[in-house]
Parts: structure tokens; sequence; C-alpha cells
């Protein structure tokens, strides 16, 4: 079972692997749904079966969940392995999984509302 307070792996690859480079080609993705309000969703064939791409509202919801991921990852595996930040490290997840929860459940409810 995951808890806010694991810590993470420690090492080279993990700290700047998976805490700053896969979150920042994960946080440029977010940004860039953010930014263009268009994205496609793998999978999403089920709530709409006419297309998989997500406009307006339920982009920006996508984004800011993909966002969410990438602050969460940055701060367990980057944070964690740092000194000085790993005190904080805990409340940047904390953070991170409300913004993606916030994200997710913003877009459930955007498509529930449209069925």
């Amino acid at each position: 079972m995951f808890a806010f307070d694991d810590d993470p792996p420690s090492g080279f690859l993990p700290k700047w692997f998976g805490g700053a480079a896969a979150p920042l080609i994960i946080g440029l993705y977010g940004a860039s749904i953010l930014i263009a309000q268009q994205a496609r969703m793998p999978g999403r064939r089920m709530f709409r079966p006419s297309g998989s791409t997500l406009l307006g509202g339920d982009a920006v919801a996508y984004g800011i969940a993909v966002l969410g991921a990438a602050i969460f990852l940055h701060c367990h595996y980057f944070w964690g392995n740092t000194k000085n930040l790993a005190e904080y490290s805990i409340l940047g997840k904390m953070i991170g999984a409300a913004v993606f929860i916030g994200g997710i459940g913003w877009l459930l409810v955007r498509l529930m509302n449209l069925a």
C-alpha cells in the first residue's frame, strides 16, 4: 500500500530520471494541453464513441490532471532524494495528488453530464 511518507528509491537514476526528466516531459505535455485546449485521450471511446479528442473544458481538466501527476512524481523522486527538500516532499506529493484527483474528478463530472 502506498503512503505519502514513503521514501523513494535513492540514487542518480531515480532522482534525475524519475524526479526531473519524466516529470518535465509529462509537465510539458500537460502545459501543451492547457495552451491548445485540445488533447487526444487513449481509451476514451467508452465515454464518447464518436471520438477520443478532448476539447475546451474537458481538455483543461485533463491537462490539470496531467500536471498534478508531474508535480507528484517530481516531489516524490526529486525532493525525496534531496536532503534540504525531503521534509517538504510529503506536502508536495499531497498537493500533486489533490491536483490530479481534482482534474480527473472535474473531467469525469463533465463527461457524465454530457452522456
